[in-house]
């Protein structure tokens, strides 16, 4: 069940769920993900901080979530890890482009690519999982892009673990929006917490 955080004397709130790892947790994942010579891992954070508890991912608060990315090779970025879990639900992964300011676009202006990963793929509680994107989305080093994360049935809920306290992945941050906060406008997940970005890891095939 979800639970809001205030974040601000402005009533911006960033929906959680209860912790659900071992207190004493904090890990960084090895992968053995997109093989191949030509394939491999571009860029993550891959530090989960168990007690912080976890993100909502959809939930009544039409939680979405995301996360600016650069990357540093030119190809098609195929795979994107979370440590992730959904009730009951599909997962929707959209790419946005980002502002000069280091916010992603509004997602009402529209994806550069969307993939629907099946409920089989993401159910169960949170754990590292890496999700096919099948031929993905084109990249260049340097050019910032934006991962979104949402639930794929209304109302259903996923939950999203959490990186550590400060900003140990320099190359963008994270964002949410939820109500009742402004429909369409990104807010940091930094507010309030002083956690500026999501675990990931994503790769890439190179042209």
């Amino acid at each position: 069940m979800t639970r809001p955080i205030s974040l601000a004397p402005s009533a911006l709130l960033l929906a959680a769920v209860a912790a659900c790892s071992d207190a004493s947790r904090i890990a960084a994942p090895r992968f053995a993900a997109c093989a191949g010579p030509r394939c491999g891992s571009d860029q993550g954070q891959l530090i989960v901080d168990g007690p912080a508890g976890n993100l909502a991912v959809g939930g009544a608060y039409h939680q979405t979530l995301a996360q600016v990315v650069t990357p540093d090779s030119t190809g098609q970025v195929v795979q994107i890890s979370l440590p992730i879990g959904c009730d009951s639900s599909a997962l929707r992964i959209d790419v946005l482009d980002v502002n000069p300011d280091g916010t992603p676009v509004p997602p009402s202006a529209g994806a550069r690519f969307t993939r629907r990963v099946p409920a089989a793929a993401v159910n169960g509680p949170p754990e590292w999982r890496t999700l096919d994107l099948g031929r993905g989305f084109a990249v260049t080093a340097g050019s910032r892009f934006a991962f979104q994360v949402s639930a794929v049935e209304t109302g259903r809920l996923c939950s999203l673990e959490q990186g550590p306290v400060g900003d140990p992945y320099a190359f963008g941050d994270g964002w949410f929006i939820a109500l009742p906060n402004p429909v369409d406008v990104w807010l940091p997940i930094s507010l309030g917490s002083g956690r500026f970005d999501l675990p990931f890891e994503t790769f890439v095939r190179l042209r």
